[in-house]
């Protein structure tokens, strides 16, 4: 009867265990019969305090309004002390759809209820996010963008297993579960030489200079989908769990017409992910995933002027955010530029301290503190100067000359500097002639588009171009900046140029 028999009443198997092992803890286990007289079975717990008040400490059925009857003439400590030990019986156990289902189970708990995890590593480890109170928005958000993002099957996306959410009388606390990664590109690079990681065994510049031309095809690849994200059909539409667009505020229902732009946000080595190894991915040296998406988003927009700009900060971030202009998706091909140059530097030069860092070093405009950022910005009189900082281009130069550059990172240093890490115009960076007539003063360059990066990196490595000919005799003329441009007279902005070698220049008012 204990361990189970099999309803009249329904096609559930009725057991006992876990009543009976509250009622061992509670030193109440001669009160079994009673439970098992009222078929109280395991299958309806947990019983629900009633009310708020300490005395009496009565316990209901889910949804019912009157105290289970068992625990007549039990005192309140009593009932409070079953009522603490039943939550110890009742950790929830997680289950995967079959593989044919890419929907992200999603668990809602009350908040006694114990999660079943313990602190530590191993291979059957996960990786929980946890989002405290108030991050709500943030958690929708990660959701929605890796629930559509699933449907791709990329394996250089971060794979959701489950979402919880987690009860209590006051708010909700989120998490997101994820398979546990071996470390972030960041950690991988500073613990880990390009020629020994992963196997543990000596692999050649050549193995492990392919498997980085690879990655970052396979990186490019993913953030060409997550910024293409226009359903393709209505089962991709229903794999959406809220199925709102976030920029709309919720309130404008997505259909299947809607053309859907992805944003990142904040790519950075932290947030790429290492697997050494990954099932049905073949590589002996791992798999990298695109991971943290709790600054994303998904919209209608070409661009936006209202990205939570708060929430990005540091040495990967685009100009345009200190500009507080209105930002699109190409700040996401600022940011991999910054992480693909950061990955050849470690592939040709090892990581070298904080050589590559400190040349970056410059003091800050905005706060007069020095700080590490791939551009910088200098006053020069009435004028305010952005530019791709020269510690960059400096780096970029001897890169080019170290003796393991071979022609594949000469042409990927060529693709960062002219195509990645470009200082975009706008329509706003116009030069205010005498007669307010606005001219638009030097080239006007633009990042290259996820699509066409994809499309280069692949063939990039395609054409086999990592082989180990001796790079120093393949050099590039190196583009001499513009003269600088005089101003004519109170102006907004005066653009001078736009690209890694290159700078442009703003007028202050």
């Amino acid at each position: 009867m204990i361990c189970g028999v099999d309803s009249t009443k329904s096609q559930e198997k009725v057991e006992f265990r876990k009543v009976l092992a509250i009622l061992i803890l509670s030193n109440k286990c001669h009160e079994i019969t009673s439970f098992i007289d009222n078929d109280l079975s395991d299958n309806l717990l947990p019983f629900l305090k009633l009310g708020e008040e300490r005395s009496p400490y009565r316990l209901a059925l889910e949804g019912e309004s009157e105290s289970v009857s068992c625990f007549d003439g039990w005192t309140d400590e009593e009932v409070e002390e079953f009522d603490g030990h039943q939550w110890e019986v009742l950790a929830p156990f997680f289950a995967r759809g079959p593989p044919s289902d890419d929907r992200v189970q999603q668990y809602e708990l009350h908040y006694k209820r114990p999660l079943p995890f313990t602190p530590g590593e191993g291979d059957e480890s996960f990786a929980l996010k946890h989002l405290f109170r108030g991050s709500r928005t943030e958690f929708e958000r990660e959701v929605e963008i890796l629930a559509r993002l699933s449907t791709w099957k990329n394996p250089h996306f971060v794979k959701l297993l489950i979402t919880i959410e987690i009860s209590s009388p006051h708010a909700k606390d989120l998490y997101l579960m994820f398979p546990w990664a071996d470390s972030d590109l960041m950690q991988l690079w500073q613990g880990h030489q390009a020629t020994r990681f992963a196997t543990g065994a000596q692999n050649t510049i050549h193995q492990s200079a392919r498997w980085v031309a690879r990655q970052c095809y396979g990186l490019a690849q993913a953030l060409n989908q997550l910024h293409n994200l226009e359903p393709k059909n209505q089962e991709e539409l229903e794999a959406s769990i809220y199925g709102v667009s976030a920029a709309a505020g919720g309130e404008e229902i997505l259909t299947d017409e809607t053309p859907l732009y992805g944003v990142h946000g904040d790519i950075k080595p932290q947030n790429i992910l290492w697997y050494r190894r990954w099932d049905l991915y073949d590589d002996p040296l791992g798999l990298l995933q695109l991971a943290d998406f709790g600054t994303g988003d998904i919209h209608r927009y070409i661009s936006k002027s209202d990205f939570p700009r708060q929430e990005v900060q540091g040495t990967y971030r685009p100009p345009e955010f200190d500009l507080f202009q209105p930002l699109s998706r190409s700040i996401d091909i600022w940011s991999l530029g910054c992480v693909f140059l950061e990955f050849l530097t470690w592939l040709v030069r090892g990581w070298e301290d904080r050589e590559f860092a400190n040349k970056r070093m410059s003091q800050s405009m905005k706060a007069g503190l020095f700080e590490d950022t791939f551009f910088e910005i200098k006053s020069d009189g009435p004028k305010t100067i952005v530019q791709i900082h020269h510690g960059v281009v400096q780096w970029i130069k001897e890169l080019r000359q170290h003796p393991r550059c071979t022609r594949y990172v000469h042409d990927f240093l060529d693709l960062i500097s002219t195509q990645m890490l470009v200082v975009e115009p706008t329509e706003s960076r116009l030069l205010i002639d005498s007669d307010n007539k606005p001219e638009i003063i030097g080239p006007r360059r633009t990042r290259i588009k996820s699509e066409e990066l994809r499309n280069t990196l692949g063939k990039m490595f395609d054409r086999g171009v990592i082989a180990r000919d001796s790079g120093p005799s393949f050099q590039r003329k190196q583009v001499e900046p513009h003269p600088t441009t005089k101003h004519l007279g109170k102006t907004d902005f005066l653009e001078k140029c736009g690209s890694v070698e290159e700078a442009y220049t703003f007028i202050n008012i």
